[in-house]
C-alpha cells in the first residue's frame, strides 16, 4: 500500500483552497475546531510540494475514473473526509504491544490511515472486498476441536481456571495439586470458605478431573483453552460514524474478536439473553451469571459471511455453532 504525507499545512489548503468538505467525525475534523496555523502563500506552497508534486488535484477539480470514482489518492481523501465506518483491526501477540490499524470506509472502499510525529499518513484506496478477503484469511479457525465446533464457559469458570493454570504457565496438559489450587484462589485467606466448594462444583460439571489429589482439564476443553491462554488476539471494530456531529465512543461500535495464532484462531463471543436461555434449555430458573463466553470455530462460509456483513452494515449476524453445548 502505497502512502501520501501531508502536513497541517497542506491538509489546510484542502479545506480552504482545495475544496474539500470535511465532517467532524473525519480524522480531519480537527480542523473544523481549530483556527488556521498557516498563510494562504504557506498552504500554497504546501500543496504544490505534497499534492501537485503526487498528482492529487483539487478536490472540486478532480474528474471522475473509468469507474465513477475520482482517481489515486483523491478517492481516499474524499473517503478520509467523509466517512461512514471506521474499522479498528487490533493484532496482538506474546512477543510485543498490540498493532492497530484504523482504516475508514464510504461506500465500497476504504483508505487507511495515521497520525505520527511527522504529520498524517493516507494510505491509497482499497476496495471493500480485498480487505474482506484479507480479514478472512487472517481469520481462518482449526475446524472441530475434540470433535466440536464449538463450546462455552461461564465466565468466573474461565476467570478461576485462568488463576490456577497460570501457576503451570497455561500448560493444558499439566496436573495441579488441589492444595496448590487452594492457595491460588485465596484459600487459606480470603477464599478460604468458598474455594473448595467452587473446586468441586468445577469437577462435578466435569470441567476439571481429579485424581489422587491433581486436578486436570478434561481433553475436550484442552485446545480450546491454549487458544484462549495463546496471547494471540485478533479483534475487528467497526464504529459507525455519523455524517453529522462528532464520532460515537468505541464501545459504540460491532465487534468481531479471535483468539489463538494465525491459522488456528477460534471466535470469540457473548451469549446473552434469549440465546443463553435457549443453550441452556432452561425458561424457568434464571442462569448463574448474565452471559456465557462461547468459542466458536466456525467454517470459512460462514466466517466469509460474517467479515463481509460487518464491513458494509452497522449491525451483523456473528458466526456461531448451530448446537454448540450449555456453558460449563
Amino acid at each position: 500500500m502505497e502512502f501520501l504525507h501531508l502536513s497541517q499545512a497542506a491538509l489546510e489548503w484542502l479545506l480552504e483552497e482545495g475544496g474539500l468538505e470535511v465532517s467532524e467525525a473525519s480524522p480531519f475534523g480537527f480542523l473544523l475546531r481549530t483556527p488556521r496555523r498557516f498563510s494562504p502563500k504557506q498552504r500554497a506552497a504546501a500543496a504544490e510540494t505534497e499534492l501537485a508534486a503526487r498528482g492529487v488535484t483539487p478536490a472540486k477539480a478532480s474528474p471522475p475514473g473509468a469507474n465513477g470514482k475520482p482517481p489515486g489518492f483523491e478517492s481516499a481523501l474524499r473517503v478520509l473526509a467523509r466517512p461512514e465506518a471506521l474499522l479498528r483491526i487490533t493484532i496482538s501477540t506474546p512477543a510485543g504491544s498490540p498493532a492497530i490499524v484504523s482504516l475508514f470506509t464510504r461506500g465500497d472502499q476504504g483508505s487507511v490511515y495515521y497520525f505520527d510525529q511527522d504529520g498524517f499518513n493516507v494510505g491509497s484506496p482499497v476496495e471493500l472486498t480485498t480487505v474482506a478477503a484479507s480479514l478472512e484469511q487472517q481469520v481462518q479457525g482449526p475446524g472441530p476441536l475434540e470433535g466440536e465446533a464449538a463450546v462455552a464457559f461461564w465466565p468466573s469458570v474461565l476467570a478461576t481456571l485462568t488463576q490456577i493454570w497460570t501457576a503451570v504457565k497455561c500448560d493444558v496438559a499439566a496436573s495441579v495439586r488441589r492444595s496448590d489450587a487452594l492457595a491460588r484462589m485465596g484459600s487459606p485467606g480470603p477464599a478460604e470458605d468458598t474455594a473448595g466448594p467452587a473446586l468441586d462444583e468445577l469437577v462435578q460439571t466435569g470441567v476439571l478431573q481429579a485424581t489422587n489429589g491433581d486436578l486436570s482439564i478434561p481433553p475436550r476443553y484442552r485446545p480450546w483453552l491454549q487458544l484462549v491462554w495463546s496471547g494471540h488476539l485478533f479483534q475487528v471494530n467497526r464504529l459507525p460514524l455519523p455524517a453529522q456531529g462528532p464520532p460515537p465512543a468505541p464501545e459504540k461500535g460491532e465487534n468481531l474478536l479471535f483468539v489463538g495464532p494465525p491459522g488456528r484462531r477460534v471466535y470469540c463471543r457473548d451469549l446473552t439473553g434469549a440465546e443463553l436461555m435457549q443453550k441452556l434449555d432452561a425458561t424457568k430458573q434464571p442462569p448463574p451469571e448474565r452471559k456465557a463466553i462461547e468459542l466458536v470455530s466456525p467454517p470459512p462460509d460462514v466466517l466469509g459471511r460474517a467479515i463481509g456483513a460487518l464491513l458494509r452494515r452497522p449491525a451483523s449476524a456473528p458466526p456461531a455453532a448451530e448446537a454448540g453445548p450449555a456453558p460449563s
